[in-house]
């Protein structure tokens, strides 16, 4: 296939991810509560599963080959790479980012958010990942650059955990109360207080509709913005300490999940922009049920070759996911992969990853198996993967 063709196609490629993008910010979302009002209550969770960065999929990286269906921070950047008795710099390098949330997270309310439908799913879960790695071919003297770009979004994504559910609302038990207190303590404040008290017998003492009155009624709420202010800062532990309990609270969704990704890449031989090559394109689906602590999962997917059809793959497998602890989570899959163009012979890939929350919103993973053929450098499966997930207030009322 020459290379008119190759860039025809990649062009088109991204043109339909562009679409994709366009199509979920254009949109209409529903940014109203059920009272009609903006909802503005948010704070930060703990969303980061340990993903795989569906453009990893395409350059042939991955840590994991079935993907964890989860709740996109608005930025996760990703590096992984062979451990090779850890005497190599990464080289491998991906950024996932969410398009709705971070143009319009403001105007997402809880209600959306908790919901399990198609339009919600599709917006507040669509990302755009970027990928790229390099490799060295020491025989020959030259390296290549690859590049991935790929996308994926949930149609199916479940509903609220039934722990987390608990934990949100003793949250917002205690939220209220703490605004009741405010509430109570600001109105004793108002009451012992003799300057807005002395302000308040002029305010009823001029006369209404006149400026001297809306001049007394200007310095009332500038009296009450400062004793807020002094509560404020009185209260400031209390405030504090129910954040905390707050940004403690570890986002999760369990039932049947659905999402469906898809992504190209290209080659740049030799580090130089005009060999770019078209390589690789794939679409998958990536399906199964999430209880408490156990996941189940399956994939479906199919890696196109434009350079050789003959390397075209279809991959089907599993993966089963264990995570009753807070911190770490393990996990077994097997992917069979098959080639539906040519009689070479199927490859399979079995692997146990571990994975580590190393801080809210921070993944350290292991993954150590056996990979599919044909790797230079052998099929000994051996990686380290590190996740940091950026922007993760949602609304939580």
């Amino acid at each position: 296939m020459n290379n008119r063709i190759i860039n025809r196609c990649s062009g088109h490629f991204m043109l339909v991810i562009l679409a994709v993008v366009l199509l979920a910010l254009m949109m209409p979302g529903r940014a109203t509560g059920s009272d009609g009002e903006q909802d503005t209550t948010k704070t930060s969770f703990d969303l980061l599963m340990p993903p795989s960065s569906p453009a990893f999929i395409l350059l042939g990286i991955e840590p994991s080959a079935v993907e964890r269906p989860g709740t996109p921070s608005d930025l996760a950047l990703t590096v992984t790479n062979h451990t090779d008795n850890f005497s190599t710099i990464p080289k491998n390098f991906a950024m996932d980012f969410a398009p709705y949330w971070t143009f319009f997270g403001n105007h997402i309310s809880f209600r959306d958010f908790e919901a399990d439908n198609v339009s919600s799913n599709f917006l507040q879960t669509l990302f755009l990942s970027f990928a790229t790695s390099t490799d060295e071919d020491e025989n020959q003297d030259t390296s290549t650059t690859s590049v991935a770009v790929g996308l994926k979004f949930s149609v199916l994504r479940g509903d609220f955990d039934t722990k987390f559910k608990k934990q949100l609302n003793e949250v917002k038990t205690d939220l209220d109360q703490w605004t009741m207190n405010f509430g109570r303590k600001f109105d004793d404040k108002k009451t012992a207080d003799s300057a807005l008290d002395d302000l308040e017998k002029k305010r009823e003492a001029a006369v209404f509709g006149s400026l001297e009155r809306r001049e007394i009624m200007d310095k009332i709420d500038e009296r009450e913005e400062v004793l807020k202010k002094e509560l404020l800062a009185e209260m400031s532990e209390e405030k504090k300490a129910l954040e905390k309990k707050i940004g403690q609270v570890r986002f999760r969704r369990t039932g049947w999940k659905m999402d469906i990704a898809a992504g190209a890449s290209m080659d740049f031989v030799g580090n130089d922009f005009d060999n770019g090559d078209f390589k690789r394109w794939g679409l998958w689906f990536t399906f199964g049920r999430e209880y408490a602590g156990l996941s189940a999962l399956g994939v479906f997917r199919y890696l196109g070759n434009e350079n050789d059809s003959d390397l075209s793959t279809l991959d089907v497998g599993g993966r089963l996911i264990l995570d009753n602890s807070k911190k770490f989570s393990l996990s077994t899959e097997f992917v069979y992969r098959s080639f539906p163009n040519t009689d070479n012979d199927d490859e399979y890939r079995f692997a146990f990853e571990f994975d580590y929350s190393i801080g809210r919103s921070k993944t350290l993973a292991f993954t150590f198996g056996r990979d599919f053929e044909g790797r230079q450098s052998g099929n000994l499966l051996s990686m380290i993967n590190f996740v940091m997930g950026f922007g993760t207030e949602r609304p939580f009322r």
